[in-house]
């Protein structure tokens, strides 16, 4: 049986791009997390920046605890291996979140929204 577990560090407020991602683990839980910020600017300082451009402004300025990817592993622990993360907001994992990934033995990255979660 699956649960749903919210990370607790909150729900991203970045102001460019939303990003979610779920791990779902090998018996079903979702581990969702998001790219929370700890500031919220008036205005984004990548805002006029390509995707992929100037990330180091997001702990710098916003103080991003991390990308979505990297936090949804965290959270899931030990229960990421052998999972499988679902990412919705972006269209990529970065090298770095696909390193974590690895890290963490999740069995891949998906584009897209996770399964529901049986009852």
């Amino acid at each position: 049986m699956g649960r749903f577990l919210l990370w607790p560090m909150g729900a991203g407020k970045c102001l460019k791009q939303h990003v979610k991602a779920t791990v779902v683990s090998a018996n079903g839980d979702h581990y969702i997390a998001y790219n929370a910020i700890r500031h919220v600017p008036r205005e984004c300082p990548r805002k006029d920046m390509k995707t992929g451009e100037g990330y180091h402004l997001c702990r710098q300025v916003c103080r991003q605890y991390g990308h979505a990817e990297a936090n949804a592993c965290v959270f899931a622990g030990r229960a990421a291996a052998g999972g499988i993360l679902y990412l919705e907001g972006h269209d990529y994992a970065c090298e770095s979140c696909i390193k974590i990934c690895d890290a963490h033995g999740i069995q891949a990255i998906v584009i897209g929204p996770p399964p529901e979660c049986p009852a």
